[in-house]
């Protein structure tokens, strides 16, 4: 990587930490102040915040997707287990975590007038590690046979609905892409598991929620953005802002809207390719730092939120945004410390189960 690229990146790392920061001071200012829930007038910087890491998201994921098919070393197996160690190593250790934790400071079972239909039980536990909960393709199985099966997010870790949509976002351009570039004995395979990533990103979708949106644009960019020059880069950062911020002014509570998630997806990565960023090089560590305990910071804040305002009730207003705020991070360092931070030695440690045979067809080719 040069140290032009790196430079760059700590754009990217500075834009996700603060995301991570905004959904927490969000969702803390909700909680502190009961009278914004539901409001629909209000702009939910968290629910925004969800969009930026769509985009990041969808960008930085093509991009590495591009450059190993341009070197010849990109396997559905090595892609999957990439996006399965960096999801699911920090992840699986917070469910115990928030288990005990609910149980603590919620009661037996668990309660609180913040999340409705808090779900806790073994099938809640099931669906949230395999990545199920709310679940378009689960729900209409729900509605059709009359079934039980469909969770939302484990107890009150409630965010960790974006988490599975992102999941099946993962898998279904993956399984695209292998259908489309290979050959492979496992194509049924491929197709199944496809098919379902697909439809459960397009249920969503259909509800009203265009993230995807956001994810598309971010990989659109960076399949293929065209070659401006940083004045034609920051006009369009600048435009794509400014309208962003009109859609908001006349629709506030219109986060997910189609024309919102694409606005900012263009506005950030147009921002990023309009400059070197070389400013923030002095800021490099602090930078990095924040951005690398984004994700624990995603997965534990709203747990600590919820438990924070049941242990203390008399904790209100911007006392409570304040207490919350630095005891989240506090708690989130540590979790990337002891749990996210061990993913790259998971993956390694992946490779070293032997694959099927057969499995060398699936490599696009």
């Amino acid at each position: 990587m040069s140290h032009q690229s790196k430079r760059h990146v700590l754009f990217l790392d500075l834009v996700r930490g603060v995301a991570a920061q905004a959904v927490l001071v969000g969702h803390a200012v909700v909680i502190a102040f009961p009278a914004l829930i539901g409001h629909k007038n209000f702009f939910y910087v968290q629910s925004w915040a969800v969009v930026v890491f769509l985009a990041l998201s969808g960008y930085l994921i093509a991009g590495s997707v591009k450059r190993r098919l341009a070197a010849g070393t990109f396997t559905l197996a090595g892609y999957t287990k990439d996006r399965f160690a960096r999801i699911f190593v920090p992840l699986v250790p917070l469910v115990p975590i928030v288990l005990i934790g609910d149980r603590v400071f919620l009661g037996n079972p668990p309660k609180t007038p913040l999340i409705n239909n808090l779900n806790d039980g073994p099938l809640a536990i099931v669906t949230n590690l395999l990545m199920l909960q709310d679940n378009w393709v689960i729900q209409g199985v729900d509605r059709v046979l009359g079934t039980d099966l469909s969770r939302r997010s484990l107890g009150s870790a409630a965010p960790w609905w974006t988490v599975g949509l992102e999941w099946w976002i993962y898998l279904a351009f993956g399984c695209l892409l292998a259908l489309i570039l290979a050959k492979t004995k496992y194509r049924f395979a491929s197709v199944l598991v496809g098919l379902f990533a697909l439809a459960s990103v397009i249920g969503t979708t259909l509800s009203g929620n265009m993230l995807i949106g956001a994810w598309i644009v971010g990989a659109a960019l960076a399949w293929w953005a065209p070659q401006l020059s940083s004045r034609a880069w920051t006009a369009i950062a600048a435009v794509s802002t400014a309208a962003v911020i009109g859609f908001l002014v006349l629709e506030p509570g219109s986060v997910y809207r189609f024309p919102v998630v694409a606005g900012t997806s263009v506005a950030i990565l147009a921002a990023y390719r309009a400059s070197d960023w070389s400013v923030l090089t002095p800021a490099a560590r602090p930078i990095k730092f924040v951005a690398n305990y984004s994700y624990s910071l995603y997965l534990i804040h709203f747990p600590l939120l919820i438990w924070t305002a049941a242990a203390a009730p008399g904790l209100l207003g911007i006392w409570f945004v304040l207490v919350s705020f630095i005891g989240a991070n506090i708690v989130a360092v540590l979790c990337w410390a002891a749990f996210e931070q061990q993913f790259p030695k998971v993956r390694t440690w992946m490779d070293r189960f032997p694959a099927p045979r057969g499995t060398k067809a699936i490599e696009l080719r």
